[in-house]
C-alpha cells in the first residue's frame, strides 16, 4: 500500500504496518485502463476469399446517443485487402462499406462493435460479389 506521500508500506492487517499511517487512512494509486483500440477490417471475393480487394472504402460511426452518430473516419483497403483505423476511444461504433472496389457491388451490410478495455481491437471480414455484365 502507499500513503499520501507516495510511500510504500506493507500491511498484513490494520496494526501490522510496517509504519503509520497518519490518521489511519491509507492512499490507493487509480491505476487507469487505456480505453481505446482499433477496427481492421479485411475486404475478399466472395467467390475466391483467398483473392484480397483493395480500394473498398469503409465509414466508421461512433454513437453519439441513442439516436445519433457521428462519422469518425473512412478506411480505404490497401494492396492487401486490409485497412486499420486510427486509435478510437470507448464506445460504440458502427461500420459499412461506403464505396465498393472497382468491379464489385457494395456489402449492403453495417456491422456494430464496441471498443472497451477489454476488447481494444475489433477484425471484421466482408466479403464483395462481383458485379454481373448485362448485355
Amino acid at each position: 500500500m502507499f500513503n499520501a506521500q507516495g510511500q510504500l508500506f506493507f500491511c498484513e492487517s490494520d496494526a501490522s504496518c510496517t509504519s503509520p499511517f497518519d490518521h489511519r487512512q491509507i492512499y490507493v494509486p487509480n491505476i487507469r485502463i487505456p480505453q481505446t483500440g482499433q477496427v481492421k477490417v479485411t475486404k475478399k471475393d466472395n467467390a475466391t476469399p483467398a483473392n484480397l480487394l483493395a480500394g473498398a472504402e469503409f465509414t466508421i460511426s461512433r454513437q453519439l446517443d441513442p439516436e445519433g452518430w457521428e462519422v469518425v473516419e473512412v478506411l480505404t483497403t490497401d494492396a492487401t485487402g486490409a485497412a486499420v483505423s486510427s486509435v478510437l476511444p470507448a464506445g460504440v461504433y458502427k461500420i459499412k462499406e461506403s464505396k465498393a472496389p472497382v468491379g464489385y457491388l457494395r456489402s449492403p451490410l453495417e456491422e456494430t462493435f464496441i471498443i472497451n478495455p477489454t476488447l481494444y481491437l475489433v477484425s471484421l471480414c466482408c466479403l464483395n460479389s462481383t458485379m454481373s455484365l448485362s448485355t
